[in-house]
């Protein structure tokens, strides 16, 4: 009985270990700007704004193994390219959620895309809020934090990210997207 208790724990620390090194196998998303507004969704409690990018990957169920869609993170920090360690010590974040795969366009036709060679793009709208990670009363962060924040930002740095908890998979991330702070600023400020 001991030795199979003994089995079964080195059998199962050995898979953990394992399976922390597996890749996820989904491509990683080049993502382009274009847009940051507010939203048309109101809220008394939260400000709720809208971001507006391009993706060369199609964010869908079958990307993502039908364990639900991605979101997309942005970190109001100097990081450039951070990774999953900098996102959850992050004090201040954006953070907006896909919800279904209906939201996109397809901006190229197949036929073009075979005769000019393009690599096929896709529009997304999410809804975006400032989350604050601090132990303070409130999860939402302020406008006075948000643009204290932004003062010695030139550039708010997103990516797509998707963990897959109790699974064997590495957490995925896109690669980075730069939306402009003076963007944000104005639409904070109006």
């Amino acid at each position: 009985m001991k030795r199979s208790l003994i089995f079964l724990v080195i059998i199962t620390i050995n898979f953990s270990l394992i399976s922390c090194f597996r890749d996820n196998n989904i491509p990683k998303a080049n993502l382009e700007f274009i847009e940051f507004k507010k939203s048309n969704i109101k809220s008394d409690v939260i400000d709720i704004y809208q971001i507006k990018f391009l993706s060369d990957l199609e964010i869908s169920n079958s990307v993502f193994e039908h364990r639900g869609f991605p979101h997309l993170m942005c970190l109001l920090t100097n990081e450039k390219d951070f990774g999953i360690k900098d996102i959850d010590n992050a004090e201040i974040r954006l953070i907006g959620y896909i919800k279904s795969k209906g939201i996109y366009k397809n901006l190229d036709n197949a036929v073009n895309n075979k005769i000019l060679n393009k690599t096929k793009k896709f529009e997304y709208e999410i809804e975006i809020l400032f989350y604050n990670h601090t132990e303070s009363d409130n999860k939402y962060s302020s406008k006075n934090d948000i643009e204290k924040n932004l003062l010695n930002l030139s550039c708010v740095t997103c990516k797509l990210e998707k963990r897959y908890y109790l699974n064997t998979s590495k957490p995925y991330l896109s690669n980075p997207m730069c939306i402009p702070t003076e963007n944000i600023i104005k639409v904070i400020k109006d």
